[in-house]
């Protein structure tokens, strides 16, 4: 049941004193409703009413020295509190009509929660750093919980509404299907290298993230665009409203994000659509349809999203929500912590192998970005989670070369803070955590790892195709430059030795596989 009288205090939150048609058409709420609220709200002292006839209106009576906003939290559409601030500290309680699954960090007691900061459940959901910044700026909001409102197509199924607008929220009268039931329709299907023959028709300044605004709500650093494909017109557009997929543009300034100021990597694209490619079509992975753009020079990167299907949007969480950190921290982490509560989440084995053998691949190919973010579960249908598709993939290794971290969070079983240098039994380790045989897992790590020797060459001969569009430069200085190519097969290179003298060949019987060691 939708409170029509919070609805309209909220409204004189924002604008103090508002005239009866101005209410109607901030609302919706209209005639003898309208009427018969306005009087309750007086004759309660909450609203006085001023003037005569067509010169009346209506304030905002305080008995608080503040006011509050308040936002409507909803989730799959359905009301599930109240989000207020005001003062310097936040507040949700739950609606007294909510019944089902409790938020992560806020029980549904009957109480208010209160924080100095916003809930991190919410904040992992706003986008990061400068991306924040444009958010906050631009729309001129006075609090950080005041963008919610503005995610439009943030991950999962949250929507946020300010109380005095809700009346004109509408939910799809559609059953959402199950999402294993349009599984491949979402995933979708292609080949590597897949460049796309369409026009992007994107201005520079958007693409080199130099506009003053963000064109995606989606959280993370990176600069994203949320767009739409056009395959009768062959072009891909924006579209902040149907943001079935997602572009990630060629920024100059990657290597900043990679902690490096001095370096240029040009092609980091072409390395998250190889390296995601590889997972799809070779490893069995669940992976979002993704392709390259060949524009201005330069390809950009193109995903399709797997938390939407038609009008529908599909519950998860990243692991930076289920430990309830925030986005700030999720490099601060350990892999134990991550398991533990993944060991909790998902609730089938299956599951919690490919969560598995998902970090194992990362190990593998030094995906040393890879953080509590970029780790999710999916909410299939009654609570039921599985370990979601991959995203953001990537390899530091074939960036950096020698020396960098084989994975952004530690494994702690030995030493403290150990981000590289891994044996099998580290692996092991967190396959006790997750209640996995070890006979069961050493045969799937097995498995990855061979097809990665195997196949993984032909990638790099895969690769070779994209010279036809670029010569597919990358370099540790702007002077001094080298190859995508050359680069690929040094990484495999360096890795085999690396495995092979970290005994994982021995221990996974690969020898014996590959007749030789």
């Amino acid at each position: 049941m939708i409170d029509k009288e919070k609805i309209l205090l909220d409204l004189f939150e924002k604008e103090p004193e508002l005239k009866k048609r101005d209410i109607e058409e901030k609302t919706n709420i209209k005639g003898s409703t309208l009427n018969n609220k306005l009087k309750i709200l007086v004759e309660s002292h909450r609203l006085q009413r001023v003037g005569k006839g067509k010169a009346t209106y209506y304030k905002r009576v305080y008995q608080q020295n503040y006011s509050y906003k308040n936002i409507t939290v909803l989730k799959d559409g359905v009301i599930v509190g109240e989000l207020s601030f005001g003062d310097g500290q936040y507040y949700f309680k739950y609606s007294s009509s909510y019944k089902c699954k409790e938020l992560i960090g806020l029980k549904n007691d009957g109480s208010t929660h209160q924080s100095s900061e916003l809930f991190y459940l919410f904040e992992n959901l706003i986008p990061e750093s400068h991306r924040r910044e444009k958010h906050i700026d631009i729309t001129k909001y006075e609090d950080l919980a005041d963008s919610l409102t503005s995610l439009l197509n943030t991950h999962g199924s949250y929507e946020f509404v300010y109380t005095y607008e809700l009346f004109k929220y509408k939910k799809s009268k559609d059953k959402r299907p199950n999402w294993i039931t349009v599984k491949n329709k979402i995933l979708g299907e292609y080949s590597y290298p897949n460049v796309l023959n369409h026009k992007l028709d994107i201005t520079d300044d958007i693409l080199e993230d130099r506009s003053r605004h963000d064109y995606s709500s989606l959280s993370g650093y990176q600069n994203k665009i949320d767009v739409a494909i056009d395959d009768t017109a062959k072009s891909i557009s924006i579209d902040t409203k149907n943001a079935y997929y997602l572009l990630k543009p060629f920024n100059k300034n990657i290597g900043l994000y990679f902690g490096d100021k001095k370096s240029y990597y040009p092609q980091v694209l072409v390395n998250e659509h190889l390296f995601m490619s590889f997972a799809k079509n070779e490893l069995g992975f669940d992976v979002p349809y993704n392709g390259l753009i060949y524009h201005n020079n330069q390809f950009h990167y193109i995903i399709k999203r797997f938390d939407r299907h038609k009008e529908f949007r599909y519950e998860q969480y990243d692991f930076g929500q289920f430990l309830n950190i925030s986005s700030i921290n999720k490099y601060s982490v350990s892999s134990e912590a991550v398991f533990k509560k993944a060991n909790e989440i998902l609730q089938d084995k299956n599951s919690k192998m490919k969560m598995l053998k998902f970090y194992f691949y990362s190990f593998i190919i030094q995906h040393g970005d890879l953080h509590v973010k970029n780790l999710a579960a999916l909410n299939i249908g009654k609570d039921n989670y599985i370990f979601a598709p991959l995203y953001d993939v990537i390899s530091i290794g074939v960036i950096k070369g020698k020396g960098v971290d084989d994975l952004a969070l530690p494994i702690q079983r030995v030493h403290k803070n150990q981000k590289s240098k891994f044996t099998l039994e580290d692996f092991l380790y967190l396959a006790n955590i997750l209640g996995l045989n070890r006979l069961e897992v050493k045969k799937e790590l097995r498995k990855i790892l061979f097809i990665f020797i195997q196949k993984f060459p032909d990638y790099i001969e895969k690769t070779k195709e994209l010279l036809a569009y670029d010569e597919l430069s990358i370099s540790k200085t702007r002077v001094k430059k080298t190859n995508l190519v050359a680069k690929l097969q040094n990484f495999y290179d360096e890795r085999v030795i690396t495995l092979r003298k970290s005994k994982f060949f021995e221990e996974l019987g690969v020898c014996v596989v590959l007749r030789k060691c």
